[in-house]
C-alpha cells in the first residue's frame, strides 16, 4: 500500500533574520500569501497534518476548513529547539557566540544550544511521529504543514542518510512556503520510501 507525503514548510514569519524554533511568531502578510499560492498544488489530499507552532497550525487550520478535511495537531513535529539561542538574530548570534555557532552550524550533532535539543533527540522525535502518521493513515495522501527542520530530517529518513552528520541541514535546500514529496510504500511492515521532489515553490506572478 502507498502512502503521500507532502511535505509544506511555512511561509515566511513575522520575524526575520532570526534562529526559529520554539519561538512562535505567525506568518508575515507575504508569508501568508505565498502559503496561499503554493496550496493549489495540493489537491486530492485525504488529511492534513501541522506542528502547533502558529506559523504552521493557523495556514493549516485555514486550508483544511476550506478544503472540508480533517486535520491533526502533532507536537512531535514542532522545529528543533535552539535553547538559549532560539528568537536571537543571526547576527547577535555570531556576534556573541562566534566560535559555538560555527561548531554548531558545521557538526551539530555534537555541539547542542545551551539548554538546547540534541540533534540525536530530534531526528528520533520526529522519526517516530513519521512511524506513527503512516501507521494511522496508510494509503492516504497526507499534507504535514511542517518546518524547514522537520523536512530535512524526512528527507534524510527517505534516504538513508545519517541524522548525525548533519548534511541535511547544510545541503538540502528547502524554501519557505515549499512543498516536498515523498512516495512511501508498505510491505509486510516495511516501509520503502522514494523521494519525489523536493523544493517545489508557487511560479512568479
Amino acid at each position: 500500500m502507498q502512502t503521500e507525503l507532502y511535505l509544506v514548510r511555512h511561509g515566511e514569519p513575522q520575524i526575520r533574520n532570526a534562529l526559529l524554533g520554539r519561538t512562535n511568531p505567525e506568518l508575515s502578510e507575504l508569508g501568508w500569501q505565498k502559503m496561499l499560492d503554493i496550496s493549489a498544488n495540493l489537491t486530492d489530499i485525504d488529511v492534513m497534518i501541522a506542528s502547533p507552532l502558529q506559523r504552521c497550525a493557523l495556514f493549516a487550520e485555514y486550508i483544511a476548513a476550506q478544503q472540508q478535511l480533517p486535520l491533526y495537531i502533532k507536537p512531535d513535529f514542532v522545529e528543533f529547539d535552539f535553547g538559549d539561542w532560539d528568537g536571537r538574530s543571526y547576527q547577535d548570534l555570531h556576534n556573541d557566540f562566534p566560535q559555538d555557532m560555527h561548531n554548531f552550524f558545521i557538526d551539530p550533532a555534537n555541539n547542542t544550544p545551551p539548554n538546547g535539543e540534541s540533534l540525536a533527540d530530534f531526528s528520533q522525535r520526529v522519526e517516530t511521529a513519521l512511524l506513527s502518521v503512516l501507521q494511522q493513515h496508510q494509503g492516504k495522501r497526507i499534507a504535514l504543514f511542517v518546518h524547514s527542520g522537520v523536512i530535512r530530517t524526512l528527507i534524510a529518513w527517505c534516504l538513508k542518510i545519517d541524522y548525525l552528520q548533519g548534511v541535511q541541514f547544510q545541503r538540502i535546500k528547502i524554501d519557505y512556503a515549499s512543498i516536498s514529496h515523498i512516495s512511501v510504500f508498505a510491505h509486510e511492515g516495511e516501509h520503502f520510501p522514494q523521494l519525489c521532489y523536493t523544493n517545489k515553490v508557487a511560479d512568479p506572478k
